[in-house]
């Protein structure tokens, strides 16, 4: 579960060896206590190594000096790597398979920025959000719903300033980390196979009532893909925790998704374009999701902006902590249905 004060650039240790941690097991670096096989806090090496070269943790390469990959030996499932010290240890997803894309950025040397998520095969509704940036390898990999991949990277939180997915557990390199002025240790992303999409997880009834934003339903869900079983009605097409925050206060008519029966928030950030169920209800509708909704469920935040305004001139410098608009809650969970597709409905006047 992403930390409530967030780490990712603000207290995250490095992944590779300082202080107390490094390549072995519980705080050690391959050593005892809290040294790495040296003296002092070091990781048995010099400056931000763990006992190793460059940002290995005890080893050589990618190594850790104990067992497992980086001194890693939880296991290569989403669900094991998701128990990993955030930014301190290098791991490996084995197998995971795209189920969601975010975005995705071509630069001018077809190198990609892209976001997307990935989950295990045994069990896509369990998932987690990967970010890769174009210094990841290989510098021009694009997800395609279907890829099989390994992922070599770190645990991570993401900033409590980013909106909408401020402190997501994130996989990627360790960039984002404190690393007392290291090396960034790239991600890497090697394509197993690509093949037809999973079908994403049938879920019970019942399942992601967010009590209006104050909730944190179904964690162990998180950056899976999920099915909620039909029919559902759009119950509330202006939930106050989808509502902007702004200097325009209750004035402001911009809502960031809607509410079915079941207490189920959906961010249609994704959707508004093509299938604006939200305003097709707030005109008086009555929207009926037969087949239920199938989307991606994970963590939603708003960071609105510093000045009060509706945009804000710099994005992330410019932005308050997120937070969940009309409640207390750093974050809740909602759904995230990447297309039309996913939430086929009959509208009734």
């Amino acid at each position: 579960m992403p930390p409530d004060a967030g780490c990712v650039g603000f207290s995250c240790p490095q992944g590779g060896g300082v202080g107390g941690v490094g390549g072995g097991a519980g705080n050690t670096g391959g050593g005892t206590g809290n040294t790495g096989g040296g003296t002092g806090n070091t990781g048995g090496g010099t400056g931000n190594t763990g006992g190793g070269t460059g940002n290995t943790g005890g080893g050589t390469g990618n190594t850790g000096g104990g067992t497992g990959f980086g001194g890693w030996d939880g296991g290569t499932t989403i669900s094991a790597v998701r128990g990993a010290r955030f930014c301190q240890e290098r791991v490996r997803l084995e197998n995971v398979v795209v189920v969601g894309i975010d975005n995705i950025f071509t630069g001018g040397q077809g190198d990609t920025d892209t976001q997307f998520w990935v989950a295990d095969q045994a069990n896509v509704g369990n998932g987690i959000y990967v970010d890769k940036t174009f210094f990841d390898e290989p510098g021009n990999y694009t997800p395609v719903l279907g890829d099989v991949l390994n992922i070599d990277g770190y645990v991570t939180s993401e900033s409590r300033f980013t909106n909408r997915i401020g402190r997501r557990v994130v996989f990627r390199s360790n960039s984002t980390c404190n690393r007392d002025g290291g090396l960034i240790d790239n991600a890497n992303i090697t394509v197993v196979s690509q093949g037809a999409m999973f079908s994403p997880v049938m879920v019970a009834n019942g399942f992601g009532n967010a009590d209006g934003g104050f909730g944190r339903p179904n964690p162990e869900n998180a950056g899976g893909l999920v099915h909620i079983p039909g029919p559902l009605v759009l119950s509330d097409p202006r939930p106050e925790a989808m509502h902007r925050v702004s200097a325009l206060g209750a004035a402001d008519t911009r809502y960031f998704g809607f509410e079915v029966e079941g207490g189920v928030i959906v961010n249609n950030y994704k959707t508004f374009t093509n299938c604006d169920y939200r305003v097709m209800a707030e005109d008086g509708g009555t929207v009926t999701f037969n087949n239920g909704l199938i989307g991606i469920w994970d963590t939603y935040t708003h960071a609105s902006c510093e000045d009060g305004g509706t945009s804000c001139p710099r994005d992330d410098d410019r932005r308050n902590e997120g937070i969940v608009p009309g409640t207390t809650n750093f974050y809740t969970y909602v759904l995230y249905p990447l297309d039309c597709a996913q939430i086929p409905a009959v509208v009734t006047p």
